[in-house]
């Protein structure tokens, strides 16, 4: 452990002497990064982690996130198979509320190739910043709220809740409950306002 040395060449009594207290808290201190840096290695990996744990036990693994930490996991995770994304959200709002994480994730979405079908509530804002046009996006409205944005991708489902009172994040690994939101996404898809991209007359979204 480094708290005391030994002195006395082969063939000679050893003799052992303290090294100086301080070596203890040089010893916690060490200890404490170790510790960070393992937490670190499992954090990152506790999602594949029980993704596969919960495969093998038939178990949906559920997430659950608060404050920053649900905007933090929610905007930071992508697509493992490069599959599409498909989208339930009242964007304008998001922007308003997450400005700069709603569009790094787009930039990074984007970067990776992953296509989007967006499906907005109907609004002046949402219907302009669908018609001014995203790569790899398609977009269609609906005459429903979004309180939640939501998001199926492979075999996940996540939700993202952000106003006033709380701002709260989950994550479902699932294929079933996946297939389940894809289907209903899909017949919701076919029955909504397609909207094309081009100039506008609604007042501009900023969303530089």
């Amino acid at each position: 452990m480094g708290l005391v040395e030994k002195k006395g060449g082969e063939g000679t009594v050893a003799v052992f002497y303290p090294n100086h207290p301080s070596m203890l808290l040089d010893k916690m201190e060490k200890d404490k990064k170790n510790l960070d840096l393992a937490k670190e290695v499992v954090s990152a990996s506790i999602g594949a982690l029980s993704s596969k744990y919960n495969m093998i036990t038939g178990k949906p693994n559920v997430r659950f996130f608060e404050g920053s930490d649900a905007i933090e996991k929610i905007t930071n995770d992508y697509p493992k198979k490069g599959t599409e994304i498909r989208q339930l959200v009242d964007i304008s709002y998001i922007l308003k509320k997450i400005k700069k994480e709603t569009i790094n994730y787009k930039d990074e979405r984007v970067k990776k190739g992953i296509s989007k079908r967006m499906l907005l509530s109907e609004s002046i804002e949402n219907i302009n910043y669908a018609k001014s046009g995203s790569p790899l996006t398609s977009f269609k409205t609906i005459k429903k709220d979004f309180p939640t944005a939501i998001q199926v991708y492979d075999d996940t489902v996540a939700m993202l809740t952000i106003n006033d009172e709380k701002q709260i994040g989950f994550m479902i690994d699932d294929k079933s409950v996946a297939d389940t939101f894809k289907n209903i996404f899909d017949e919701l898809w076919e029955k909504a306002q397609k909207v094309e991209s081009g100039k506008t007359n609604f007042p501009s979204l900023d969303t530089e």
